[in-house]
């Protein structure tokens, strides 16, 4: 697992302050959890929410989404 916090160069942190972890398996699946950490309460309840995959990224493939509109979303792809 790897740790890092996301930044938007080259004025620094990005929009809200967050931490990424990532998750990387023996078959190739991953995931990763982005848990933002400026303390705004979560807008949205728990549980699955809908795939969008990042339309500039042509190789990478969503296999679900979760918690999307919470302070730690997450989601698993290959």
């Amino acid at each position: 697992m790897n740790l890092r916090q996301p930044i938007s160069l080259p004025t620094g942190f990005g929009a809200r302050p967050s931490m990424s972890f990532f998750l990387h398996n023996q078959d190739g699946t991953q995931a990763i959890a982005r848990p933002f950490l400026d303390g705004r309460p979560a807008e949205a309840t728990l549980g699955p929410s809908k795939a969008q995959p990042p339309a500039n990224m042509p190789k990478y493939h969503l296999l679900d989404s979760w918690d999307s509109e919470t302070n730690a979303p997450s989601h698993n792809f290959v």
